[in-house]
């Protein structure tokens, strides 16, 4: 059974740092109530399972994070960031970089040379190139899930990645130590579920799933996200098993937060039942959509959606 909640208080959090690219469906304009509601768990392990451009747990201050995500050139750049001898080895490199097609195509050579072999295989010095090569093709080209599509020529994008240069020193230090996955989502819930006992007090596992299909955002306009590979691994049943493995945790030491849009609720509200434990629908704020088909002017207006919050505790 869902409880509404029509309201939710923004306090600023303090936010440090951007995301490591611009990224469709990014939480930037949301993080002051994700954070809120983290803080308010008093959590000591934070969870950011589909963390994208990662801005969630670049900025949450706890004492342990795990960031997990199904792009191998995001996670490489999570990876290198955690680590304290390869974190500034690839800023450095990155302060010193100019904006150029030619730095691109050679970034863009090196990852069709090494697909998803980065992070496994490789020495610290692998480790740093992939991890600075991933992050030019993120800044060098637009957008989310179809990064390194193409060089982009401009200005504009050119005067954003010098912004990004100015500001690298603000990721200094904000994944370190952090536990780096890259996984299915539900690989690592089912994993909880199942091991249950190793899951500590005050754990907060966030949950930024992709679209479903009725809402037409982005390159993935079908509501599915695809892994490295350009293989679609979560569609609606995706979200169903989702829901149904977070109702399953323990909810006495481990807080639950979903982000998404009205239609995920309705899915996730036929789901209910006397089985089903509490959960509350939080509404949070209405945002003009950034990327995509609602990103389109309409009589000189962007659409506007509804955001909310799923949460298996109540505030």
């Amino acid at each position: 059974m869902l409880t509404y909640i029509p309201y939710i208080p923004e306090y600023n959090m303090g936010m440090y740092c951007k995301g490591l690219c611009t990224y469709c469906g990014g939480k930037t304009r949301l993080y002051n109530y994700i954070a809120y509601l983290v803080y308010l768990c008093r959590a000591e392990t934070f969870l950011d399972l589909f963390a994208g451009s990662a801005v969630t747990s670049l900025n949450i201050n706890v004492r342990n994070k795990v960031i997990n995500d199904m792009n191998t050139k995001l996670v490489v750049v999570y990876y290198a960031l955690s680590r304290k001898d390869t974190a500034g080895l690839v800023m450095a490199r990155i302060k010193d970089t100019k904006y150029c097609s030619k730095i691109f195509y050679e970034a863009h050579e090196y990852w069709e040379k090494r697909k998803d072999n980065v992070l496994t295989d490789f020495s610290d010095q692998d480790i740093c190139d992939g991890a600075y090569y991933a992050w030019i093709l993120l800044n060098f080209s637009r957008i989310g899930s179809k990064i390194d599509s193409g060089f982009i020529d401009t200005k504009e994008q050119m005067y954003d990645f010098m912004r990004f240069q100015d500001n690298l020193i603000s990721y200094l230090g904000r994944l370190d130590g952090a536990l780096v996955k890259n996984e299915s989502a539900l690989d690592i819930l089912e994993n909880l579920v199942e091991s249950q006992e190793k899951i500590s007090d005050n754990t907060v596992i966030y949950l930024d799933p992709p679209y479903l299909p009725s809402k037409k955002r982005g390159v993935n306009s079908n509501g599915t996200y695809k892994d490295g590979k350009g293989t679609n691994v979560f569609g609606r049943e995706s979200h169903k098993r989702m829901l149904e493995l977070a109702d399953k945790l323990p909810r006495d030491k481990c807080k639950v937060i979903i982000s998404g849009y009205d239609d995920m609720y309705n899915l996730y509200d036929t789901l209910g039942g006397n089985d089903f434990g509490e959960w509350s629908k939080i509404y949070v704020k209405s945002l003009p959509v950034m990327f995509g088909d609602g990103s389109k002017l309409k009589d000189g207006k962007r659409a506007v959606e509804d955001e909310y919050f799923f949460t298996n505790f109540t505030i």
